[in-house]
């Protein structure tokens, strides 16, 4: 789609039904659900991320940032920028254009947040991410956050649409179970970051419907 096209769709895509856990199912690691159902009352501290789509040379494009390696569960990982919800954040909204500026330098007063997606949980670090669809007019200057970011990818649009699901085994306490990624750079992108995806995916489908 391009760009002029996208932003005479936006009301529409604001609009559309969130097809929610019916579309992370699709990307869900078989052993989340196993602890979804072995720790159903964990508590879980905020946090957001943005996805971002902005237009350059005709096309729309995203930002995703790589994490630092680092003795965590999220090392080196790919994802959406944005962090825990500070006390500073009167929503999360806020938190994720405060993380995304902080990160990667995305300029927060520009961006039009166009919705909120579907929250996902994150049992190993025991984030609910609230994950925000937000729309920048021009292309941004980018620079990582010294020590939180490794380096910042930009992703061609379509690409994170229609790339094929790539599976690979990844074992979690002693056992094997297959997983859903898409190849970017060299490295993958899978967890609570592709579960964000497959939602956009659903709703990108439907407001192509709508167009």
């Amino acid at each position: 789609m391009h760009p002029k096209d996208f932003e005479r769709h936006i009301d529409i895509l604001a609009r559309l039904p969130l097809p929610g856990l019916q579309a992370h199912t699709s990307v869900l690691l078989p052993y989340r659900n196993d602890l979804m159902r072995r720790y159903p009352h964990l508590e879980y501290r905020p946090a957001a991320v943005l996805a971002l789509i902005y237009p350059q040379n005709g096309r729309l494009q995203s930002v995703l940032i790589q994490r630092y390696v680092y003795d965590g569960v999220h090392s080196g990982q790919m994802a959406f920028p944005g962090g825990k919800a500070e006390a500073e954040d009167d929503s999360l909204a806020r938190t994720a254009l405060r993380e995304a500026r902080e990160e990667t330098g995305i300029p927060e007063a520009d961006v039009h947040i166009i919705r909120p997606l579907t929250p996902v949980k994150i049992l190993v670090s025991r984030y609910e991410v609230t994950p925000y669809l937000g729309w920048l007019p021009y292309a941004p200057a980018l620079r990582p956050q010294p020590g939180e970011v490794a380096a910042i990818h930009t992703v061609d649009w379509d690409y994170l649409m229609q790339a094929p699901w790539q599976q690979e085994l990844r074992t979690y306490e002693g056992r094997s179970y297959p997983i859903h990624f898409i190849p970017l750079n060299g490295q993958k992108i899978w967890g609570a970051t592709a579960m964000v995806i497959a939602e956009i995916r659903d709703l990108w489908t439907r407001l192509h419907g709508n167009s």
